[in-house]
C-alpha cells in the first residue's frame, strides 16, 4: 500500500514536473517567437531602408552617368572647337607664308625685269653707237650737198624716235629704282618700327594704369580714352586716317529701320574689304581687382570682370554683321595689356568662344601684329600695281623699240636706195661702155682726128700752090 502511494506520489510529481516543464517551454517559445517577430520586423525595416538607399544610389549613379556623358560631350565639343581654332590658326599661318612667298617671287620677278631693262638699255646704247658709226661711214660716201641735206633730215627723224625712247627708258629705270629703294627702306625699318611699337606699348600700358582711377568714374570718358589709345597705335603703325582707316562711320542696320551702327574704327583692306575695330573697356571691375588686398574681394571682382568682358563680347558679336564690306572677323580691342593678360589667364575658353563668333580679342601688342599684316597686304597690293605698271611700261617700250626698228629699216632702205642711185650715177658717168666719160672720150678722139686731117689737107693745098 505504501509502495502504491509512493508510486502514485512519484507519478503526480512527474506529472507536475512535466507540466511545469511544458508550461516553461511554451512560455519560452512564446517569448522567443516574440523576439523573432520583433527581429523580423527590424530586419524588414532595415531591408526597406536598404532598398530605399539602393534606389537613391541607383538614381545618383544614373545622374552621375548622365553628368559624365554631358561632360564627355562638352569635352568633345571643346576639343572640336579647339581643333577648329588650331586649323584656322594654321590657315592664317599658311596664308602669311603664301604672302611671303608671293612677295619673294615678285621681288625675283622685279630683279629679272631690272636685269632685262639693263640689258635692253646696254643693247640700245650699243645699237645707237653702231648706228652713229654706220651713218658716219655712209654719209662720207654721198655727195656733199646730198649728204648735208640727208643728215639733217634723218637726224631730225631719228631724234624724234630716239629721244622719247630714251626718256621712257630713264623714267622706267627711275620707277624700278624707287620701288627697290622703297622695299629696302621698308625692310630696314621693320626692326626699328617693332622696337618703337614695343616701347610705345609699354608707355601706353603705364599711362593706362595711371589713368585707370581717373577714368573709372565716367564710362564715356573711358570709352573715348580707349579709342584715343587705339588711334595712337594706328598712327604709330604708319596708318593714315582717311586712307588706311576711318572713324565713327555711320551705317544703317538692315534689321531695324530706326537703328544705326557706328563702329569706333574701320580698317580698309584691298579689294574693298574692311575690318571693324571697337574699343571695349571693363575698367571698374579691373580696378577693383587690382586695388583689393582681400583674397575673397579679389575673387569677386575677378568674376565680375570676367562677366563684364563676356557681356561686351556677346553684344559686339551681334553688331556689324549686316555690313557687306566687313571681312570674316572683327577686332574687340582691350586697351590695357595687364587686363587682357588677366582675362586670358583666368578664362581659358574666352578666345575660343570669341573666335566662334568671328571675333578676335586683341590687346595693344596683338593688334599691332594684325595691323602690320594689313599693312603688308597694302604694300603687296601697291607692289602688284607697280609690277602691272612696269609690265605696261615694258610693253610700251617694246612697242616703241619695234616702231624704232621699222623706222631704222626704212632709213636703211632709203640709204640703200641713195647708194644704188649713187652707184647708177657713177656707172652712167664713169663706168661702162655707154658712160658719159667714154662718150666724151670718143667725142674728143673723133674731134682731134678730124681736126688733124683737115689741117694736113690745108697744108698740102698750100704747098701745091
Amino acid at each position: 500500500m505504501m509502495m502504491t502511494n509512493v508510486i502514485l506520489f512519484l507519478s503526480v510529481l512527474l506529472a507536475v514536473v512535466f507540466g511545469a516543464l511544458w508550461c516553461f517551454s511554451v512560455l519560452v517559445s512564446k517569448r522567443r517567437c516574440a523576439d523573432l517577430t520583433e527581429k523580423a520586423n527590424l530586419l524588414n525595416n532595415e531591408l526597406q531602408q536598404s532598398t530605399a538607399k539602393l534606389e537613391n544610389l541607383t538614381k545618383q549613379l544614373n545622374s552621375a552617368n548622365v553628368a559624365v556623358a554631358v561632360g564627355e560631350t562638352k569635352a568633345q565639343n571643346a576639343q572640336a572647337r579647339l581643333d577648329e581654332a588650331s586649323k584656322r590658326i594654321s590657315e592664317f599661318e599658311i596664308a602669311k607664308e603664301n604672302s611671303d612667298k608671293l612677295i619673294a617671287a615678285q621681288e625675283r620677278e622685279l630683279k629679272i625685269m631690272r636685269e632685262t631693262i639693263n640689258e635692253t638699255e646696254a643693247r640700245y646704247v650699243q645699237m645707237r653707237k653702231s648706228l652713229n658709226d654706220d651713218f658716219q661711214i655712209l654719209a662720207n660716201k654721198i655727195f656733199d650737198s646730198t649728204r648735208e641735206k640727208f643728215v639733217v633730215d634723218n637726224a631730225e627723224k631719228l631724234s624724234a624716235v630716239v629721244n622719247p625712247l630714251a626718256e621712257n627708258i630713264a623714267d622706267f629705270r627711275k620707277r624700278v629704282e624707287s620701288i627697290h629703294e622703297a622695299e629696302i627702306r621698308s625692310s630696314e625699318g621693320v626692326s626699328a618700327q617693332i622696337k618703337s611699337l614695343v616701347q610705345m606699348n609699354t608707355r601706353l600700358s603705364d599711362e593706362a594704369h595711371n589713368l585707370a582711377q581717373a577714368l573709372r568714374s565716367n564710362n564715356k570718358i573711358a570709352g573715348n580714352w580707349g579709342e584715343t589709345i587705339l588711334e595712337r597705335i594706328f598712327e604709330d603703325s604708319g596708318f593714315i586716317k582717311g586712307v588706311h582707316y576711318r572713324t565713327q562711320v555711320n551705317f544703317s542696320d538692315s534689321t531695324s529701320e530706326q537703328s544705326r551702327l557706328m563702329p569706333d574704327f574701320i580698317v580698309d583692306l584691298p579689294d574693298n574689304r574692311s575690318i571693324i575695330v571697337d574699343s571695349k573697356l571693363s575698367l571698374v571691375d579691373y580696378v577693383d581687382y587690382c586695388s583689393s588686398e582681400n583674397t575673397e574681394h579679389k575673387r569677386v571682382a575677378l568674376e565680375k570682370f570676367k562677366k563684364s568682358v563676356r557681356s561686351h563680347l556677346k553684344d559686339f558679336a551681334k553688331k556689324y554683321n549686316t555690313i557687306s564690306s566687313v571681312a570674316g572677323f572683327k577686332l574687340m580691342f582691350m586697351p590695357i595689356e595687364p587686363a587682357y593678360n588677366l582675362i586670358i589667364e583666368n578664362d581659358k575658353t574666352l578666345l575660343v568662344d570669341a573666335y566662334r563668333e568671328n571675333v578676335i580679342i586683341v590687346s595693344p601688342v596683338s593688334v599691332m601684329a594684325i595691323l602690320k599684316y594689313a599693312q603688308i597686304a597694302y604694300r603687296s597690293e601697291a607692289f602688284v600695281k607697280n609690277i602691272a605698271e612696269l609690265s605696261k611700261q615694258g610693253q610700251n617700250l617694246c612697242a616703241r623699240i619695234e616702231r624704232f626698228m621699222k623706222h631704222f629699216n626704212a632709213i636703211q632702205d632709203k640709204i640703200n636706195s641713195v647708194q644704188k642711185a649713187f652707184d647708177d650715177s657713177k656707172k652712167s658717168l664713169i663706168e661702162g661702155s655707154q658712160s658719159v666719160a667714154n662718150t666724151a672720150k670718143r667725142f674728143y678722139e673723133l674731134t682731134v682726128k678730124s681736126n688733124t686731117a683737115e689741117t694736113k689737107k690745108i697744108e698740102e693745098q698750100v704747098d701745091d700752090e
